[in-house]
């Protein structure tokens, strides 16, 4: 299954099935101080608010959903890879890699996310793509806000280098 997103804006955009089909609406407050939580909602369900994401200075990022903490844990300590127990009791890796990165359970791809281009070189703009395989379709909830997760902190990431040359 792939997942659309309609801008590559990862804290206010619009998740699609299908052009046309909202699945999930993610919104961020702009703020000042940029700590203001990332909530997700479930359009089909009269956008009813299914999670959020807190980034914390000085402790642990929360990441919930339905009320329930995903405990996200960086994989090393010079690593971007994050890894999750899903509801399932598996455990999960989102491996990144540049901007895209890929969802792994046992050393097996389960899940990629692409962040598409620009279609400067090409002409043609591609948005970026979340393919969920069948084999993690029972969490789907749980890899779309974890990768949303991922996805923003990584950006985080590049603005705090970028600011400190």
């Amino acid at each position: 299954m792939d997942l659309h997103f309609t801008t590559r804006d990862h804290k206010n955009t619009v998740i699609e099935l299908q052009p046309g089909q909202p699945l999930y609406h993610i919104d961020t407050p702009i703020s000042f101080l940029g700590n203001d939580p990332t909530s997700i909602y479930l359009v089909p369900e009269n956008r009813a608010h299914i999670g959020q994401i807190e980034f914390r200075s000085f402790h642990d990022d929360v990441v919930t959903l339905r009320g329930q903490n995903l405990d996200c844990v960086r994989s090393g300590t010079f690593s971007n890879s994050e890894i999750f127990q899903g509801s399932d009791q598996r455990q999960y890796k989102w491996k990144v890699s540049g901007s895209n990165f890929t969802l792994e359970h046992d050393h097996r791809p389960v899940a990629s996310f692409n962040l598409g281009s620009r279609g400067i070189l090409s002409g043609i703009p591609k948005k970026p793509c979340l393919h969920i395989t069948n084999e993690v379709a029972h969490i789907q909830e749980e890899v779309v806000i974890t990768a949303i997760y991922v996805r923003l902190k990584v950006e985080r990431a590049r603005k705090r280098r970028r600011a400190a040359h």
